[in-house]
């Protein structure tokens, strides 16, 4: 495969094919093309010619072949239904190519669900993985197993001795509640995962500290989607109970949230509040705009990539745990009363 053919099956120009795969497309420029040419590259296992490389650029030679690692999504079934995982391991690809590595395989956790999966997790002949997401512990006694140099990146710190990057959930739930209650707000729901979430123990952290006790008749359980997101809200109005925000555990299930409230003729913000968190590309085009909390998806997956690269390459010995700052982005979906 080469940049021509992945040029040809993009129907693009072979110019815009290399910007794209050495970072050089701005993420306010992203696009559609921008993430059909990362599929191309993924699934035909496209590999750099370094040669050509080495010719164009001499300070980069090196004398032994391009080394490979793998990702595993250790939340989700797939990445394709989840934006934030779709836009991490792009950014690990990006990063991954820029240092002259390629990300050899995406497993899932259903790929380990089959013989066959299994098989290919522990015959791929990488030289690391990086752990996306939140892992069980079978799954990390499998990793420490199959992989000699292991990083992690997600949301939630891992009780292992492996490399971390994490933007912390828990604090991130904290923001999000504290920036409703600062607008007013009092009845504040929320809509998302609740069993080992930090985003939700965040939620019940900063309503404690207001001194409003946690309860369960808020709370909507679900799988964080836009499916999710829609059944909670609908959930939340059938049960009849006076609400004037909701905290959604990602965009996804907020925008999902939306369309549910609007479906039911209840105005956004003016008759409820909605904030979400991840900063995903479509928060800033839903109806209306999505505050939310900023999650840096883009640096997180180059962090982890170069944690990852300097620790098979011996560069540090040390465990590492970086921790990355997250923001209210404000739009237009929390109402403040002044």
């Amino acid at each position: 495969m080469t940049l021509a053919e992945i040029a040809k099956l993009a129907n693009v120009s072979v110019s815009t094919v290399s910007r794209v795969i050495n970072g050089k497309v701005s993420k306010k420029t992203k696009n559609p093309t921008y993430d059909l040419i990362w599929e191309i590259v993924q699934r035909e296992n496209y590999t750099p010619n370094i040669s050509a490389r080495n010719l164009r650029n001499p300070d980069t030679m090196q004398d032994n072949q391009m080394k490979t690692f793998a990702c595993l999504l250790a939340r989700k079934a797939t990445q394709t239904d989840d934006p934030f995982f779709s836009n991490l391991s792009r950014s690990i690809d990006t990063q991954a190519f820029k240092q002259n590595y390629i990300v050899k395989h995406l497993f899932s956790m259903q790929d380990l669900l089959t013989p066959q999966g299994l098989k290919s997790f522990s015959d791929d002949k990488v030289d690391g993985l990086i752990l996306m997401g939140r892992c069980e512990p079978e799954l990390l006694k499998a990793a420490k197993r199959y992989f000699k140099y292991v990083a992690y990146v997600g949301l939630i710190p891992l009780n292992a001795k492996y490399d971390q990057v994490i933007c912390s959930g828990l604090h991130a739930g904290i923001e999000a509640t504290n920036y409703l209650l600062n607008a007013g707000d009092r009845s504040i729901a929320y809509i998302g995962e609740t069993k080992n979430e930090p985003r939700y123990d965040g939620y019940c952290q900063a309503l404690k500290a207001a001194g409003i006790e946690p309860d369960l008749k808020y709370v909507s359980d679900i799988t964080l989607s836009l499916d999710g997101g829609f059944t909670g809200a609908l959930d939340l109005i059938r049960r009849g109970i006076d609400i004037s925000a909701v905290f959604c555990a990602n965009d996804t299930t907020a925008i999902g949230a939306i369309k549910a409230f609007q479906r039911e003729k209840i105005r956004i913000p003016k008759d409820i509040s909605i904030i979400g968190i991840d900063d995903i590309e479509m928060s800033n085009y839903s109806t209306p705009p999505l505050t939310t909390v900023h999650i840096p998806i883009q640096e997180m997956g180059q962090t982890v990539t170069r944690v990852l690269i300097d620790r098979i390459e011996q560069k540090h010995f040390l465990q590492m745990e970086i921790r990355l700052p997250y923001y209210v982005i404000e739009r237009n979906s929390v109402l403040k009363i002044k």
